[in-house]
């Protein structure tokens, strides 16, 4: 049992890198591969109760995907994205296990997209829905978290939505992040 007080809300931010791919529908059977990108983003974790809380994540995110044919070279997208999770949370003392869950929305920045060293980036879609599970780990210090977290993002929105690349039919943004980051605890209960 845990003599740590519940705050109401945590202030934070997190650092961490997203391993992005896309999953695409092609008469051509084009093959991807993973790109390695970078995560920033700052996060409001509010307090329900005990167990369950609403974190809501703004953060600038890199997503995409390496080709791994001619007819796709690659596809590189930053995106200010607004994940908006439920989290159950578990007091285990010091540690504070939890996991994720919910909608997410990415407004994109820029992108590029390459077909035989074509650029083709101005037919995609700009928004990006998608569907975040996860969890983490939060050690709780005197007056601040440290935390290790991983996201899964499956994303909803057909990035290529008005069929515009002749060679993809549909096109799906897929990610899992690392994170770790610090937060901050206000309004503790007595």
């Amino acid at each position: 049992i845990s003599n740590n007080a519940q705050s109401e809300v945590d202030l934070g931010a997190m650092l961490g890198a997203n391993f992005a791919n896309v999953n695409l529908e092609s008469s051509e059977n084009i093959g991807t591969d993973t790109r390695s990108a970078l995560a920033i983003g700052l996060f409001t974790n509010f307090q329900a109760n005990e167990f369950l809380s609403l974190q809501i994540t703004p953060m600038y995110i890199q997503k995409g995907a390496k080709g791994s044919d001619l007819s796709f070279s690659e596809f590189t997208a930053d995106y200010f994205e607004v994940p908006i999770l439920a989290r159950g949370n578990f007091d285990l003392g010091i540690i504070k296990p939890y996991v994720l869950l919910g909608p997410s929305i990415g407004f994109q920045l820029n992108s590029a997209v390459t077909s035989d060293g074509t650029d083709i980036t101005d037919k995609l879609s700009s928004m990006d829905y998608s569907i975040q599970f996860g969890g983490g780990l939060e050690f709780e210090l005197e007056g601040l978290s440290l935390f290790g977290q991983f996201t899964y993002a499956y994303g909803l929105s057909d990035l290529n939505n008005d069929g515009n690349i002749e060679f993809i039919d549909k096109m799906y943004t897929r990610g899992i992040a690392l994170f770790a980051g610090v937060s901050i605890p206000f309004g503790k209960d007595k």
